[in-house]
Order: C-alpha cells, then structure tokens, then sequence
C-alpha cells in the first residue's frame, strides 16, 4: 500500500499564511477503503450514526472563537477509483456515503424515489427539516448526469453542521454513474460551477466561521498495485487544518489562477525522464481533482510523453499505457518557487 502526499486545498483567502504551528482546534478523521467482507471499513459509518444518535462530538473536536478542525475518515473505493466520507442528512440524521469531489460544487443524494439509484437512499418524508427549495433540474458530470430537485434541509460531515444546505435530491441517474454503497457527491469546488447556483458545504461552513482555519486537506491513500478491492481505509480528510502527523516539513501554498471555480494551478513545465515537454500556453492549467483518478492532458502533449517510451502502444478509446516504469515531472509555479510532483 503506498500514501499519496498530503494535499492541503486552501479556501479563502486563495494565498495563506502557514498554519498555527499546533493541532488545537483541528479534527483529524481517517478516511476508509471499503473492501465487501471488510467490516473495517463500514466503522465510519458505524461511528457517524452514534454520534448523530447520542449527540457526540468528535473526540478531539474543541471549540474555539475562531472554530474547529475536523479529521474525517475516507474511504477508498474500487483501488483508488474515488473516496468517499460518511454525511448524514435529515432530522433525524440518515447517514450515506459520499464521493468527495473537489472537481465539483453541489452535494445530492439519490432519494427513495430514485428506482436507479443506491442502496442507501435518502427518505424525504422521514425527515422533520426537509424543504423543497426550488425546481427539478440536472447536474452533468463527465461520466454521467442526475436529475432531481432542488432541496434544503440539515447536513452534518464530520462534527460539523449547516441547518439549511441546498441539495439535489436525486430521482434518477445514468448507468454507472455511482454504485455499490455510494449514495451521492460532495461537491467541494466554488459556488460558480455550481448546477443549483448554491454556496457549497464547505464554504457555507467557513462563512460561519466554523473553520479554525480557512483550508481543508487530504491525506490519500493508493491501492493501485494491490488486488482488487472494493473498498478500504483511504486516508483523511481534514477541514479547517492540516494533520500534522501526516507530512514532514512545513506545507508551501500556491495562490490559485483565475476566478474562482474549480481548483487551478498553472503548469508551468513538463518532462518525461529529464527532457522537457512542450505546454502550450492555452493548456497551461491543472485542475486538483479527488473525483478524478486519472491524469489528462491535450492529446498534443499526451502523445509527446508517450513519446519519450520506449514501447508505447494503445488501448481502446485513444488511450495508451507502456509497460515499464517512467519518471513524469509537473512543474506547478507560483512567483516563488517551482514545485515538483512526480507520478
């Protein structure tokens, strides 16, 4: 099992100082791979639905005039296919699992109405807070597209609560869009690209000042090379702080390009084992998403880095692969310093 770096998304202001040197305040809350037989992985679920029932907060959760921090369990769904995190819904709370997507910006839930949609669905009727808030409309993903309408009513995620969150409750889905366990999507992107036009979760918690600090941050965990599972322990979700345990170091931020809408960084340059590939400047931003697993790019640079294999060859729908291990550095540059990932 190999751990991705820790990835710290900063909310507002775009460019922030370094965090507070300590923990106070922050929650840390492991995310989880569900693997079937494992009942490992059903425990943040397990442990979301009794503290919703006997009204306990997260153990180290500690009020504070500038807010909490909350480390969220995440699951790992499908060897690293997306994550989830448990989000409870209604009064009284109904709980489900919940892509973590900060490639979009609306949460729904497939509802009891939906004849195509999970396993664990949302009953509007059974809950005291529910309010239709506007009409029936879609949301379009790049897998596929929901319809539902436009709702209102209280949402918890991680020790944290907002009374009236938009959302769609969804009625129907395409094929293959979620499944297993999976009930929905946490959009955590900005309000901009937001279908029902509402201000996300996350947001909506940092405008009420419930944050101790204005980021969230994701610890990931990689199941790539391993059998096949469907879910497992996926690392941590952190909102309103870092984790500390997690990274060695001080964390570096990078001020976001453009308005805001999904999370974009310039791409300043590419290489594939030391030789420099060509960004043209019209391509030249990347979108840090934890709904998509894969890496895309214009075809003109993807086919100059399969260039650079020695035996590349194609798979089905234009994509390639090679079978031998290749270095791939995305240089991502603020007016400081270059910052290098490596694949």
């Amino acid at each position: 099992m190999f751990s991705l770096p820790l990835v710290a998304i900063a909310l507002l202001p775009f460019a922030l100082a370094a965090p507070q040197p300590a923990d106070a305040g922050v929650i840390h809350v492991p995310i989880v791979r569900r693997s079937q037989p494992n009942r490992v992985a059903n425990l943040p679920k397990v442990i979301e639905a009794l503290r919703n029932k006997y009204g306990i907060q997260p153990g180290n959760a500690t009020n504070s005039k500038r807010g909490n921090t909350a480390a969220i369990p995440i699951t790992d769904e499908q060897n690293d296919l997306s994550y989830s995190g448990v989000v409870s819904i209604g009064t009284p709370p109904q709980t489900f699992n919940i892509i973590l997507d900060t490639g979009s910006s609306d949460l729904w839930v497939a509802t009891s109405a939906c004849a195509s949609c999970a396993s664990t669905e949302f009953t509007t009727s059974k809950s005291s807070t529910y309010q239709v808030s506007g009409p029936s409309i879609p949301i379009t993903y790049g897998s596929g597209s929901v319809n539902g309408i436009t709702s209102q009513d209280t949402v918890s995620f991680g020790g944290f609560t907002i009374t009236k969150q938009e959302f769609l409750a969804v009625t129907s889905t395409t094929t293959g869009l979620i499944d297993g366990d999976l009930s929905g999507i946490m959009g955590l992107g900005f309000t901009s690209i937001s279908a029902l036009g509402t201000t996300p979760f996350w947001e909506a918690l940092y405008n009420a000042s419930q944050l101790a600090e204005p980021l969230f941050s994701f610890y990931l965990e990689r199941y790539i090379d391993q059998s096949v599972m469907n879910t497992a322990p996926g690392g941590m979700l952190t909102l309103g702080g870092t984790n500390s345990s997690l990274y060695q170091g001080s964390i570096e931020y990078l001020s976001l390009t453009g308005p805001q809408s999904y999370w974009l960084l310039n791409v300043n340059s590419v290489s594939v084992q030391g030789k420099s590939i060509s960004v043209p400047s019209s391509s030249a931003l990347a979108a840090i998403d934890t709904g998509t697993t894969l890496i895309a790019a214009p075809s003109s640079v993807t086919a100059n880095i399969y260039a650079q294999f020695q035996a590349p060859w194609r798979l089905p729908e234009n994509t390639q692969a090679c079978t031998h291990s290749v270095s791939i550095i995305y240089a991502l540059q603020d007016e400081q310093k270059t910052h290098l990932i490596y694949f």
